[in-house]
């Protein structure tokens, strides 16, 4: 596909720096044009510039965001901040425990320590270097907060990353491994995530893993009862058949917004207190 003219390309700049002002400030929305510029030349370079972090602070946030240049971290934060994909589960009431599943740099979970002072997040996220950024944003919110650098799975089994490039560091995928291959890490499950922190009741559920929620929905789902609402981004025709088969109608109502589609419970089991 042909690439617009330099003038519609400034004039939609110009256009994304004005909404960007508006939304967060002239100095916030500076470092996010200029994180835009950095990822795209990334991907039009043969080699890999090094990451940079820089601080940032967003409104919605109670502390400062750490972000990388020459990443795909900027789209996240746009995604996240900006076109508000997780409006309807950003504040996940008092006392609120959620799992976040491809918690990349920790932006969904820092809008929900944000929003309440009493909620618990832990952040699950395959990649090393995204997992660090992710803990360096949600330490600020002390021990509410909680990363593991792995992949969710829907047994322990030994997992290889998936890379596709520079400036891809939202995409990366996660596969058993083949043969004689060394893993990259040992699968979690929710089962386990719930038994390490003592719960029996999940608030929400939000899943971004890239293909790997057919794994994670398939089969017996015994901690699926404890779920009261699912955010997820689903990847695939094969993937979609097996999250709505989980989560079929007569249980969960369903509606969508941005790539999320937000599924909420109906008909909800007897499981007792926290």
């Amino acid at each position: 596909m042909e690439a617009p003219p330099v003038g519609v390309r400034a004039t939609r700049k110009w256009s994304d720096f004005r909404a960007y002002t508006s939304a967060f400030g002239f100095v916030a929305a500076t470092i996010l044009l200029i994180a835009e510029l950095s990822a795209r030349i990334q991907r039009s370079v043969p080699w890999k510039f090094p990451s940079v972090p820089v601080r940032i602070r967003i409104g919605l946030l109670r502390h400062p965001f750490t972000l990388r240049l020459f990443t795909s971290d900027v789209w996240v934060l746009r995604q996240t901040f900006f076109e508000r994909h997780y409006r309807d589960v950003e504040s996940a009431g008092p006392n609120a425990f959620v799992i976040d599943l491809g918690a990349n740099i920790g932006s969904y979970a820092a809008l929900v320590l944000s929003n309440h002072e009493d909620a618990r997040v832990v952040c699950v996220e395959p990649d090393p270097a995204n997992a660090a950024i992710a803990g360096r944003n949600v330490a600020r919110y002390g021990p509410r907060a909680k990363v593991f650098a792995t992949a969710i799975w829907n047994e322990p089994v030994a997992l290889r990353i998936e890379r596709f490039g520079a400036a891809l560091e939202w995409g990366i995928r996660v596969r058993p491994c083949v043969g004689d291959e060394i893993p990259d890490m040992t699968a979690i499950t929710i089962g386990e995530i719930l038994e390490r922190e003592g719960r029996d009741r999940i608030d929400v559920l939000k899943v971004d893993i890239e293909g790997a929620e057919e794994q994670l929905f398939a089969g017996e789902l015994p901690w699926l009862d404890a779920v009261e609402r699912v955010a997820i981004e689903v990847h695939g025709p094969d993937a979609q058949r097996t999250v709505e088969l989980a989560l079929d109608p007569d249980t969960w109502s369903r509606q969508s917004q941005g790539e999320i589609d937000l599924f909420s419970r109906t008909t909800r089991p007897q499981v007792s207190n926290r």
